[in-house]
């Protein structure tokens, strides 16, 4: 009966030390505990700008013309954007019929930027022909709500001959606007 009694103190004593050592685990973890805390920032966001070059009064149809008769054409663009962009402008123009297009004097081909900044595309003795190509703007850089405008005066040359009778052509003018590098 002694065997039995020391075995039941063994595994008491055993149990006893390990419910010693948790509690002694349990109370060491609450023990080396730091305080901490944590803020998030989630909120944040990057975006592009724009710059667009929209039409306000683009096309222009001229017709029946006879020699010694002159026309006035503007076409109307405004540049707009959405931040502190600024741009250069260039502006193509394309004709077609080519052979139609030299019998055109052109008086006037003015490209202006809120009515400043002239640039003159042609001088006198130039035919409509001569304007075909990209022409770079040389005043300031576009900003938000510029005017543009390209103001043509044509006259049909008199020595026009019959040949040209009934004739046409077609004007393609572009702008575009290119954002500057810093």
């Amino acid at each position: 009966m002694t065997e039995f009694t020391l075995e039941l103190n063994r595994r008491r004593v055993l149990a006893g030390i390990l419910v010693i050592g948790l509690a002694a685990a349990a109370a060491g973890v609450g023990t080396f505990a730091l305080f901490s805390d944590e803020a998030q920032s989630d909120a944040n966001t990057i975006s592009a700008g724009t710059l667009s070059v929209d039409p306000v009064d683009m096309n222009f149809s001229v017709g029946n013309m006879y020699p010694t008769e002159n026309t006035s054409q503007t076409i109307t663009a405004e540049y707009s954007e959405s931040g502190d962009i600024g741009s250069n402008l260039n502006v193509s123009i394309d004709v077609t019929n080519d052979a139609f297009a030299q019998q055109f004097d052109v008086d006037t081909a003015e490209l202006t930027v809120n009515g400043g900044g002239v640039d003159t595309l042609a001088s006198s003795g130039d035919t409509l022909s001569d304007l075909n190509g990209t022409y770079s703007y040389s005043g300031p850089a576009l900003s938000n709500n510029d005017q543009i405008e390209l103001d043509l005066q044509l006259t049909l040359g008199e020595d026009t001959t019959n040949t040209y009778q009934g004739e046409s052509l077609d004007v393609t003018v572009t702008f575009n606007a290119t954002q500057q590098t810093a």
